[in-house]
């Protein structure tokens, strides 16, 4: 994909669901598709710059110059009457003009090229997705974030994304002699920390009254945030025999 492309080649294949049933699948099948794009580094490297990107821009260099001859032809004038230390002196301001008109193009080129090519990738990116996802992405600009938030979405935590998963999980923990309790203070860890994703509905294909179900019959997943590594650890506490089971009716 040169710098100076402006089509934007889409995605061919099984588009990635909110569901989380295509991830395993996608991710192999985008990843090849973007190698035969040269996208794929500006999903892994949020500062990438192609190495030939400025070697493809010099050829433009000399026709800036001329260009700014045209505009501003006092510039470049040479008093015929100067002397020869005069004359050498002016050719040196001369050139001075012309590397500063070189130089002030190739960093507004090599940006805008850079942009067009961010750009690029991320259409690419986004005709990978269902709608649905698409809407959920919206305000991501950089294909780098994009891509970071796709896979701490579905690679890092793949099987929790449902609340009701997250809190059966939470009620498993628990200690055994011989258990290692920083490991399974990271468990407890590890699991609150992935309530806000799971409170983002596995479909966004829903309407208001079904949104409000879905938040109405996972509402103590937002209790559950800021006390859940609290609870989880009395819970490792009772079940350790050092600290005395709370009454029902306070639980």
């Amino acid at each position: 994909m040169g710098p100076h492309s402006t089509s934007a080649p889409l995605y061919n294949g099984p588009p990635l669901d909110d569901h989380n049933r295509t991830f395993l699948e996608w991710k192999p099948l985008f990843i090849s598709q973007a190698d035969g794009h040269e996208f794929t580094q500006f999903y892994m490297n949020k500062a990438y710059v192609p190495s030939d990107l400025e070697r493809s821009i010099l050829s433009i260099l000399d026709d800036d110059v001329q260009v700014d001859k045209l505009k501003h032809p006092e510039l470049y004038h040479v008093d015929p009457d100067l002397s020869e230390d005069g004359l050498a002196a002016r050719h040196k301001v001369i050139a001075d003009h012309v590397q500063s008109v070189k130089s002030a193009t190739l960093k507004s080129e090599t940006a805008k090229s850079l942009s067009r090519l961010r750009a690029l990738a991320l259409t690419f990116l986004n005709s990978s997705m269902v709608d649905s996802l698409r809407k959920l992405f919206s305000n991501i600009a950089c294909p780098f974030t994009l891509y970071e938030s796709i896979v701490s979405r579905f690679e890092n935590n793949p099987l929790t994304s449902d609340p009701a998963v997250l809190n059966a999980q939470s009620q498993k923990v628990k200690y055994h002699d011989g258990d290692c309790l920083d490991t399974l203070l990271a468990d407890v860890k590890s699991i609150a920390s992935q309530y806000r994703t799971a409170m983002i509905p596995s479909s966004l294909e829903i309407t208001a009254a079904e949104y409000d179900a879905f938040l109405w019959a996972n509402h103590y997943m937002v209790k559950l945030m800021p006390w859940q590594r609290v609870t989880c650890v009395r819970l490792l506490l009772v079940s350790m025999g050092q600290l005395t089971p709370l009454p029902p009716d306070r639980i």
